[in-house]
């Protein structure tokens, strides 16, 4: 069947070459030239597009990966252990195929900082001193480079399937393939659990290596997969993500004690707060050495992040300490942890917006939005404090809520959600079939003017306000006026 087209395309050149032709009766084994048939300029016009469009190359401003590499790095009883697999190209095609689509880049305003080590070295320490004082003597390059178009729907619904990628393993992943590096001695052949006991990076690399996208999987939050790995994650989630050490009622194990209850309203001690993430959180220093490990094997190569959930929130902390452009996907909110941990920041306290990175949530995930809280919501039954609801940098906030009439829980948290009920079509076209089933049936019909945003702004959707006109993704919005966890009361002793 495929010399079909070949045979048309040869039947085309002779007639653009010698003009028509037919084969005399008389004499079938002779070509006779005749100006007397029907002209086929319209028929070689369409012919010629066709053939144009389909050797044409993407445009400038797009860019196409394959998956290249897949590097881990260990977290508790693995810490210090660093290992890699290296796909061939017939593995990594077949990968690809899953993640199928483009990129559109565009320019963006960064930072890099021109000297990180004394800064991860005090991290590595658990020097909570060094670690401020690095941070804010940190100098920074100001620069401008290529970076995901987070306005473009098929590039983040392109990004969101390489950060579901991050959650599989490698299909030749057995012990005997991955190139083992770090400190200590490991025999993986003899360890068990270790794949899923750590930080994985999945690497999507242009053809000839000028941009990698590095998908980030944290680990999998115990109450969407209730594995042995994802409870002993629970203490470092509870770290990162709840007010003041996971202390919300006399029945919780706390992860630190750095709150007081004897005032009149709850007290804790940020600089205690601080040194107990320093020495007790795994997340942060085993990320960073990760993407170590990465822009050594990649020195020239522009790096982008994605990931979801906590896979998101660790990338946007490493798109903060090294300029990376990070879109995530439904993360848990991180700024308190940014603050807690001293990340370096490029920008003065208030424009955090300008940071390099971009949040994608939808409004019935109870989790991004900060609302899985309560002695009766899931997260607390399962032992999770996710009490955070503020992020950096830029959000897109999807209402699903109020524009499609979801309710709100944890099931919309979930990273095929996003792919396949909110990325799958331009978000005006989706709210509006959404609107038109409703009005059709009074008893489904649901009203956005009910729904309050986590944060109060006169942006255009809050309530009493003329709603904005949509287009194909969200637009993009800051969240400086966000506040978290009100209730207490944070001091500096």
């Amino acid at each position: 069947m495929w010399l079909r087209p070949i045979a048309l395309l040869a039947v085309c050149i002779s007639i653009t070459l010698f003009g028509p032709c037919y084969c005399s009766a008389t004499s079938p084994n002779r070509f006779h030239f005749t100006n007397n048939l029907p002209s086929l300029s319209p028929f070689l016009s369409a012919t010629t597009s066709f053939l144009s469009t389909l050797f044409t190359p993407p445009p400038k401003n797009t860019k196409r990966l394959q998956l290249r590499n897949v590097y881990h790095q260990g977290t508790h009883s693995y810490r210090g252990l660093s290992a890699r697999i290296d796909l061939t190209p017939d593995e990594s095609a077949h990968a690809s195929e899953l993640v199928e689509g483009k990129i559109r880049t565009r320019r963006i305003k960064t930072w890099k900082p021109k000297d990180i080590t004394p800064y991860i070295q005090a991290h590595n320490a658990g020097d909570a001193f060094g670690v401020q004082k690095t941070s804010k003597a940190m100098d920074w390059d100001e620069i401008e480079v290529d970076a995901p178009d987070v306005e473009d729907r098929e590039t983040l619904l392109t990004l969101a399937k390489m950060a579901s990628k991050a959650y599989d393993v490698p299909k030749n992943g057995s012990d005997k393939d991955w190139i083992v590096d770090g400190m200590g001695k490991w025999n993986l052949s003899e360890s068990f659990g270790w794949v899923e006991d750590g930080i994985r990076g999945h690497i999507f690399a242009t053809e000839d290596n000028s941009t990698i996208v590095v998908a980030l999987k944290g680990t999998s939050a115990a109450l969407l997969d209730d594995g042995a790995t994802s409870k002993r994650d629970k203490e470092n989630d509870n770290l990162f993500f709840s007010c003041c050490c996971a202390h919300v009622g006399w029945t919780w194990r706390t992860v630190c004690d750095c709150f007081n209850d004897g005032l009149a309203q709850q007290t804790c001690s940020s600089s205690c707060l601080t040194k107990a993430l320093i020495n007790k959180s795994f997340f942060y220093p085993a990320t960073t050495d990760l993407f170590n490990n990465i822009s050594y094997a990649y020195p020239d190569s522009q790096i982008w992040i994605t990931g979801h959930s906590l896979g998101g929130a660790l990338g946007a902390l490493i798109g903060m300490t090294f300029g990376y452009p990070t879109v995530a996907f439904e993360a848990p909110a991180e700024r308190m942890a940014a603050m807690r941990l001293h990340v370096p920041l490029p920008v003065k306290k208030g424009r955090l917006d300008a940071l390099p990175i971009t949040h994608v949530y939808n409004t019935a995930d109870a989790i991004a939005m900060g609302d899985c809280v309560g002695s009766t919501s899931l997260c607390a039954i399962s032992g999770f404090a996710m009490e955070t609801r503020c992020h950096t940098g830029k959000t897109i906030l999807y209402d699903t809520v109020g524009k499609l009439g979801w309710g709100q829980g944890i099931n919309a948290h979930r990273i095929n959600i996003v792919i396949e009920d909110v990325l799958d079509e331009d978000w005006d076209k989706k709210v509006a079939k959404a609107s038109a089933k409703a009005a059709t049936n009074t008893q489904t019909k649901f009203k956005s003017n009910k729904w309050h945003l986590p944060w109060h702004r006169n942006d255009g959707e809050d309530v009493g306000s003329k709603p904005e006109k949509l287009g194909s993704v969200p637009r993009l919005r800051d969240e400086n006026d966000c506040v978290d966890c009100a209730d207490w009361k944070f001091t500096k002793d």
